[in-house]
């Protein structure tokens, strides 16, 4: 439905909002952090279902995968577009409390250190 649809969206721009909010502060205060964040999402596409399911991973990995985010949004998009599929794993309050508190630090950070950085 348009519902989960929206919903799916809104858990995307607040997760993306917050991860580039702290990414920000981070590139700005450790240059080399643009790197190593470069290194560390490359396989972020594999390991976030979005070419296989939620369901398919095996027992040992699936609780692994659980604790990215951007599975649950993917889970989210999916059960908006297909109308058979059901995925209980997917928990808005996780989605919502990494983005909150990512964005939160990340502004926080931000705030706090502008003049350092503005002046660097």
């Amino acid at each position: 439905t348009y519902s989960d649809m929206l919903v799916s969206w809104l858990f995307l721009l607040g997760l993306s909002a917050g991860i580039g909010t702290l990414n920000c502060y981070l590139f700005l205060r450790f240059p080399t952090w643009e790197r190593v964040w470069g290194v560390f999402t490359r396989p972020l596409l594999f390991l976030s279902c979005v070419f296989y399911l939620f369901e398919s991973v095996p027992p040992p990995y699936n609780s692994y995968l659980w604790y990215n985010p951007i599975v649950h949004v993917t889970g989210q998009m999916r059960r908006s577009i297909y109308f058979n599929y059901d995925a209980p794993f997917v928990s808005p309050l996780y989605i919502s409390i990494i983005s909150i508190v990512t964005l939160l630090l990340g502004l926080l950070l931000l705030h706090r250190n502008s003049r350092d950085l503005l002046y660097r």
